[in-house]
């Protein structure tokens, strides 16, 4: 691939492309990313070995001109955390901020930023959210011409978790302009046909189309019925490199029941689950979309991880039938149940800068998923 400088000037209001993002990083105003590192929509974000250990839990960010570095500088809220033999053991419940190997040099280009945890790190229940040093009140968000450098809060919730330096936790997606300038409106998503269809193939009404609702049919496999999977409570530590991982023992899977012909499941409080969507994904060269919880918190369950969805996702499968996207949900204080058809989460439609090529695009193990585990287990069988 011929990597070219970019013009800002050039580059239009949307979500910025695999290639306009390699174009900021040979200009050098992304630092530290590396080509392999860009999908066709994001970049992902790298920790380093430089680790603090939270000790009253997560510190918003500050805002305006104070820098997050005071945080973790001071003993009274943070403290250095050693590593032994290169690896990182992290404590569910506990809160570490890590210093990201990637930093911004956005001066002066009207360039916005919004991140997300990667899929395979929320399907193992790690609560990821990106801070900036200065500028920001928010999680997750980069304010326009930023310039500076980039930290990962890191909580594992259900799990602990061993991992190494270097390790993509996160992902950022970039927007020249604001990303309410590049949002689709329903009356513009019309014309582009069938980008979502429901689990029987049929296109969703355009009232509907920014809905994304849970699934509870079960499906059938190999004489068993599920519809989702359920962390185990378990000591082991869910390791995110190396060999993968035998998915029994540290999840179990569930089916739903049939009452008054409606799929329920029953949510136990301080369990995460993991289920897919009815709606099934065929997205074009030059749409993205941004799926996030309706509210962090229904009734007794929290949705509290958002997602990217990249052009091209579900379009490339050879059976067309477009691919769900994966909800991941926690109960709260008491048992609650769950509905077949309940909305989760809301869709966001934005349009992206340049379209991407499809020959650029390599099929994602996560491209024919119907409901699946992290990419760090093994299949289920074996």
């Amino acid at each position: 691939m011929i990597i070219i400088f970019v013009d800002i000037k050039e580059i239009r209001p949307g979500v910025l492309s695999k290639d306009q993002i390699l174009g900021l990083i040979k200009s050098n105003k992304i630092k530290g990313a590396k080509e392999e590192s860009v999908g066709l929509s994001s970049f992902d974000i790298h920790i380093t070995d430089e680790i603090w250990i939270m000790k009253r839990g997560g510190v918003k960010p500050l805002g305006g001109d104070v820098s997050y570095k005071d945080i973790l500088i001071d003993i009274n809220f943070s403290e250095r955390y050693k590593e032994r033999n290169g690896k990182i053991r992290l404590e569910r419940g506990k809160t570490y901020i890590f210093r990201a190997k990637e930093s911004l040099a956005l001066k002066n280009t009207d360039i916005y930023g919004v991140s997300t945890g990667k899929s395979s790190i929320g399907r193992v229940d790690v609560l990821v959210r990106v801070i900036v040093d200065r500028g920001s009140y928010y999680y997750d968000r980069i304010p326009p011409n930023y310039e500076g450098d980039i930290f990962l809060e890191v909580t594992p919730i259900s799990f602990n978790i061993e991992i190494e330096p270097g390790i993509a936790l996160s992902q950022m997606r970039l927007f020249r302009g604001g990303p309410e300038l590049s949002e689709l409106s329903k009356e513009i998503l019309h014309f582009y046909g069938d980008l979502i269809v429901d689990e029987d193939g049929k296109r969703k009404e355009q009232d509907e189309i920014f809905d994304l609702r849970v699934n509870l049919r079960n499906i059938k496999e190999k004489g068993e019925e599920y519809c989702y999977y359920k962390a185990k409570d378990t000591e082991k530590c869910v390791r995110l490199y190396g060999e993968k991982m035998k998915p029994k023992e540290y999840w179990e899977r569930g089916k739903s029941e049939i009452i008054r012909d409606k799929n329920y499941v029953v949510i136990e409080p301080e369990r995460f689950y993991i289920f897919r969507s009815k709606e099934r994904f065929k997205l074009p060269s030059d749409i993205a979309v941004y799926a996030q919880a309706v509210s962090e918190d229904i009734g007794e369950i929290r949705i509290h991880y958002a997602g990217f969805v990249h052009p091209l996702f579900g379009s490339l499968r050879e059976d067309g039938k477009g691919t769900p996207l994966i909800f991941e949900v926690r109960g709260h204080n008491v048992k609650t149940i769950l509905r077949d058809g309940e909305v989760l989460a809301k869709i966001k439609f934005y349009k992206m800068s340049n379209s991407v090529s499809k020959d650029s695009c390599k099929s994602s193990h996560y491209e024919y998923q119907e409901l699946r585990l992290s990419n760090y287990f093994k299949e289920w069988d074996e």
